[in-house]
């Protein structure tokens, strides 16, 4: 599991309802499983066209003629 805490401080005091409590910017807890589940499908989007290419075939290519 992997944990990055980039800003730790608290909401400021002049705020409503959350004057005053902390605030923690990007607490979420990553798996390293679960980002490399994430980076193939975003790569798989990305770079769909290029995965999924036709391949024309002779007979294809006849039939449009």
């Amino acid at each position: 599991m992997l944990y990055f805490p980039m800003v730790k401080t608290t909401y400021p005091s002049w705020l409503p309802w959350v004057g005053g409590e902390p605030f923690e910017f990007f607490s979420p807890i990553f798996n390293i499983a679960d980002m490399a589940i994430s980076t193939g499908v975003i790569t798989l989007l990305v770079f769909q066209k290029r995965f999924y290419r036709r391949v024309q075939t002779s007979s294809s290519l006849e039939s449009a003629a």
